[in-house]
């Protein structure tokens, strides 16, 4: 066997690539433990570092050693940028030696067809997100003598059991975290668009950013009571586009930004009664949200869009003080903002306040509205003429509530719905009296 070395860096630590100029009589299928596929670093303290990857793909199993060197960690984006240079060439699975310590950020990004990853007892430092963005990946398998990390179903966990670290893109169905994880890692789910449900005990108190970002046909989520924190970076549930429903817990002081940027199907948010701040772009382009309440600790709005694109939100309710605003075009130019008669720092009614039209509502009126299915009304409920704050008429006979809005029947036979504080104080007793009756 001839080895040509073709790279020499006259640095500490050289750059090599081995290009093999005779026939390798290969004895094993295995052919990517072959270390001519791989370019790789030697340190200074003499063990090889892989920076990249040329070989067939299939099954890799990494070598132990190069050159008679012991291969130890793998580099940043070390095999992605083999994906990059060739889509034929695609890793199924991937095992790494004994020797291995360690594996770089984005180490396996982007490859599409990896769908299995075998994790020796001696690799304890995993870079994350190391296998982001893998659609195909199935499953983790990590010796049971790791000290750092282990595998329950396929699932990647701290040894602890403390963290979920990696929940596997390709599976679909539900899943239930078990109890006694604390911690979402960052990215631990992102992509996995067959996930449609997700059980989180009460023992989570920590989500880490992009946590759930992209798992398109996730519909709902509970989130813990016992939640603390959503990690300032955010996009927690960025793209999760069939999601409809969330509530989130009171400990939850901050939404970051855009933690539900582009979430198209979302219709109903109950913000935690302790939030203090909405950040850049927290709910921009949530299309199908047509109210919202913003509780009363919120001091802030900040770094703009908090509200963005949200073409169909048309009340938003202010239970507190007017906030401090900061950034730009955080609120639809349709929308109506709803505040109390006792709140200070606002505009008089039917004033402006960030080039919205200022309202007032009464809050035990709207905790009557109760989110839900609309309340059956009889079908004769005769029409009637109703009349808006600005002195506008319709006449419509009312047929119940759903979502916080009053659903009215046209008299050609169109049902709609409305905002409840739009009308006359005459109006919203109607509303009241017949609401009390059934």
């Amino acid at each position: 066997m001839h080895v040509t070395q073709t790279l020499v860096f006259p640095t500490t630590v050289k750059r090599f690539v081995l290009l093999f100029t005779t026939f390798l009589l290969v004895t094993s299928p295995v052919l990517e433990a072959d270390s001519s596929h791989y370019e790789y670093d030697v340190k200074d303290d003499g063990t090889v570092s892989i920076i990249g990857y040329q070989g067939p793909g299939g099954e890799v199993t990494i070598p132990s050693e190069i050159e008679g060197k012991p291969v130890t960690s793998i580099g940043h984006r070390a095999f992605m940028d083999h994906v990059r240079r060739d889509h034929d060439r695609m890793i199924a699975s991937v095992r790494f030696p004994e020797t291995v310590t360690s594996v770089g950020r984005e180490a396996f990004r982007d490859n599409r067809a990896l769908t299995d990853v075998y994790i020796p007892a001696s690799l304890t430092d995993i870079t994350r997100p190391a296998f982001s963005r893998c659609p195909s990946l199935m499953n983790f398998h990590i010796h049971e003598d790791n000290p750092a990390y282990r595998s329950v179903d396929g699932v990647f966990f701290t040894r602890d059991m403390e963290e979920i670290r990696h929940y596997p893109q390709a599976r679909e169905g539900d899943y239930v975290i078990p109890d006694g994880v604390i911690r979402i890692r960052d990215e631990a789910f992102r992509w996995a668009k067959g996930l449609t449900g997700i059980s989180i005990p009460d023992s989570v108190t920590w989500i880490g950013k992009q946590a759930f970002r992209g798992c398109e046909n996730l519909t709902e989520i509970t989130l813990p009571e016992n939640l603390e924190s959503l990690v300032r970076q955010g996009r927690h549930f960025k793209d999760c586009t069939s999601l409809k429903r969330i509530v989130i817990p009171d400990g939850v002081t901050i939404i970051p930004q855009r933690t539900f940027r582009g979430c198209t199907s979302l219709e109903e948010v109950v913000l935690p009664k302790n939030l203090t701040s909405l950040q850049g772009s927290a709910f921009q382009y949530c299309t199908s949200l047509t109210q919202i309440t913003i509780p009363a600790k919120v001091t802030e709005f900040s770094g703009g869009r908090v509200f963005d694109g949200c073409e169909n939100l048309q009340s938003i309710y202010f239970l507190g003080d007017a906030p401090e605003v900061s950034g730009r075009d955080h609120f639809p130019a349709n929308a109506t903002i709803f505040r109390t008669a006792s709140a200070s720092g606002w505009p008089e009614e039917g004033e402006t306040w960030n080039g919205l039209r200022i309202a007032l509502f009464d809050p035990e009126e709207l905790a009557q509205a109760t989110p839900g299915d609309a309340v059956a009304m009889a079908s004769d409920e005769p029409m009637r003429v109703w009349t808006n704050q600005e002195g506008e008429q319709i006449t419509a006979a009312f047929r119940g509530l759903r979502n916080n809005q009053i659903l009215l029947l046209r008299e050609d036979g169109e049902l709609f719905e409305v905002d409840p504080q739009i009308f006359s104080s005459e109006d919203r007793a109607y509303i009241r009296d017949q609401l009390s009756n059934q």
